[in-house]
């Protein structure tokens, strides 16, 4: 784990809560911070960001240098698809 990254997870607070748990435990000086309302948040401070999807605003003013989708928008209609990727 590289301590100069912040790594940012929107997904489904389901799928959240395990996320959290397997990083706690791999990771265990890792400082996380579960996003549940839409604020600014300083990315820096944390190594772990974990959003739930109603909540992606709280990165409308952030740059990232990678997006990884991991087998969900083939799942998702056209029209949402394309809301993420012009959200990217």
């Amino acid at each position: 784990m590289n301590k100069d990254i912040t790594y940012t997870i929107i997904d489904l607070p389901e799928s959240l809560f395990f996320a959290h748990v397997f990083l706690s435990v791999n990771f265990p000086d890792a400082i996380i911070i579960n996003i549940n309302e839409n604020k600014k948040i300083d990315l820096e401070k944390y190594d772990f960001v974990l959003i739930q999807i109603p909540f992606y605003q709280s990165l409308t003013y952030e740059e990232f240098d990678i997006v990884i989708n991991t087998a969900s928008l083939q799942e998702m209609p056209d029209i949402t698809v394309k809301f993420w990727m012009d959200f990217i």
